[in-house]
């Protein structure tokens, strides 16, 4: 009788322990928060742009500069909707943006077939 007490009571242990959730895992190693911009202040002016406007058959042009660097280019076309072209990343190099209708992807059906 004692044994089978003692086994039972060995049981319910084994199955209290099985209960118990694992323990969390480690934390990462946290790392420090880039420093803030700087903050203008108010009576500070800020630099304006220059914009160069550039008119051709099919479209007007619009560059905008901040000393000699061309940060973005605003394309109007004669016919749609205007797009832009962001040096994002600061290498000196436009990149498109999802907004470029040259850069769509044309969606083809087969309609018809004979």
């Amino acid at each position: 009788m004692k044994k089978i007490i003692g086994m039972g009571l060995l049981l319910a242990t084994v199955g209290v322990s099985a209960m118990q959730p694992p323990p969390p895992p480690p934390r990462p190693d946290m790392v420090d928060a880039p420093p803030p911009p700087p903050v203008t202040q108010s009576g500070e002016p800020m630099a304006a742009p220059d914009v160069t406007i550039i008119q051709t058959e099919n479209e007007r042009i619009y560059e905008y500069r901040v000393g000699a660097t061309l940060y973005m280019v605003r394309i109007v076309p004669r016919v749609g909707a205007p797009y832009y072209y962001f040096d994002s990343n600061g290498d000196g190099e436009l990149d498109y943006h999802e907004t470029d209708p040259r850069r769509a992807k044309v969606n083809m059906w087969e309609l018809f077939r004979w």
